[in-house]
């Protein structure tokens, strides 16, 4: 316990909790000049399943409009943007290939943060001014005063979170990205348990209902510790010193592409669907059958949310697979896959692979991500932990367990080598 304490797992774990006690401070700070009862009444009243995921992984600050709203994912959409760039763009690719051009590709992301808060700000801050309840504004001030103070009240929060992250990711226990999102969840399971035992106690959802909650959460923590754990075993022939070869595996993860794709989808689908939301029963007729469509829980939401799903999956198998640069370096160690010649064969082979995978990791990310939508439709239960939380928080938790193990190893070994060293 002694090695723990007085390393590096111990100054991570500290550093963790003042993310978790700063992020909710932050989430309860609200943007200037909003009516807050009259805000919340509207919420409750408007909300839909991708809002819902949004408050959740922002650690409730959506319902609270305050400045941490937005969260990470202005940034995490400004990189998405840039990647696309780098896909498409050779000159932007061999940026990323340079200690300088790296450089420039962080700026550009920041930059592009700046003006994605800025559309969300304009667009929050219009949809704001124009709603009321019972003769109550949402809002006490309105025109340009709003507009820049929401815009640089929202931009700081952004910025604030995002420093965060990048914190989190030098204390080794995994994404930076990842662990405030985890936080965002974490922060809100006490309220959320609370909305769910008050429910219970009013009749508004049966005892049975709850049962059927929990149980497909434990069912859906099961499927992603799982999933999120397993590989596929490629089996290869390395060069020994002693025998000359010995047979060995190389292992793939099973999730080749994590949890950011039904993220990202949701991140796509929540602009749409929240004006539609927004816009009221008044809105002409073919607004109303496009709002009915793209309901939350619908048949027509889904099959977008899959189809984008599906489209990010292979956005970030390109991203974070590279089968080029794995067959180059399998033939630079000598390593020859069984029956596969080195070079060009086995690139071909491990992009078969990595693209076989993320088909059936596609598969299981949509079905993990959708059966709550239609359990929350048919069932009534208000899924405040749904597929798409369960998955980051338990994929999260997987790796920085992982490292935090890697820690107390190297540690131990640490100790052992000095105790050698000593003797």
């Amino acid at each position: 316990m002694r090695t723990v304490f007085n390393h590096t797992l111990f100054k991570s774990i500290m550093l963790f909790l003042f993310a978790l006690f700063f992020f909710r401070i932050g989430s309860h700070i609200p943007v200037p000049f909003i009516n807050k009862d009259v805000f919340h009444a509207l919420f409750e009243q408007q909300q839909n399943g991708t809002l819902k995921l949004i408050n959740i992984m922002g650690g409730g600050s959506l319902s609270r409009m305050s400045v941490f709203t937005l969260g990470v994912f202005p940034y995490v959409t400004a990189s998405l943007i840039v990647f696309g760039l780098q896909l498409t763009s050779s000159k932007v690719k061999e940026l990323g290939n340079t200690e300088s051009g790296k450089i420039q590709l962080e700026q550009a992301k920041r930059f592009l943060t700046v003006g994605i808060v800025f559309v969300h700000a304009a667009t929050i801050s219009a949809v704001l001014q124009s709603q009321s309840l019972n003769g109550h504004a949402m809002t006490t001030v309105s025109g340009i005063t709003f507009y820049v103070t929401t815009f640089l009240s929202l931009l700081a929060g952004t910025f604030i979170v995002v420093w965060l992250s990048t914190v989190l990711s030098f204390v080794g226990l995994g994404s930076g990205m990842s662990l405030i999102i985890m936080i965002g969840i974490l922060s809100s399971l006490p309220s959320n348990i609370i909305t769910i035992s008050k429910m219970v106690e009013s009749g508004s959802i049966t005892i049975m209902s709850v049962v059927a909650l929990v149980s497909l959460v434990i069912g859906s923590l099961v499927a992603v510790v799982y999933a999120e754990n397993a590989v596929r075993r490629i089996p290869v022939v390395k060069p020994d010193p002693v025998s000359g070869t010995r047979n060995s595996f190389i292992e793939l993860k099973a999730n080749p592409v994590g949890f950011m794709p039904p993220i990202f989808a949701a991140i796509c689908l929540s602009m749409p669907v929240s004006m539609l939301q927004m816009l009221g029963s008044n809105a002409p007729e073919f607004i109303l059958n496009i709002k009915s469509f793209l309901s939350h829980g619908s048949y027509g939401y889904v099959t977008f949310y899959a189809l984008l799903t599906i489209a990010f999956c292979f956005v970030m198998l390109r991203a974070t697979v590279k089968p080029d640069q794995m067959a180059e370096s399998m033939k630079a160690q000598g390593v020859v896959v069984r029956s596969i010649r080195s070079g060009i064969d086995t690139k071909k082979y491990l992009d078969r692979v990595t693209t076989s995978l993320t088909v059936v990791a596609a598969g299981y990310l949509i079905i993990l991500c959708s059966i709550p939508e239609f359990i929350n439709l048919y069932l009534g239960v208000p899924l405040y932990l749904g597929g798409t939380s369960i998955l980051i928080m338990a994929s999260t938790a997987s790796e920085a367990r992982r490292n935090a193990i890697s820690m107390l190893e190297s540690s131990q070994y640490g100790e052992i080598e000095k105790r050698i060293m000593n003797d």
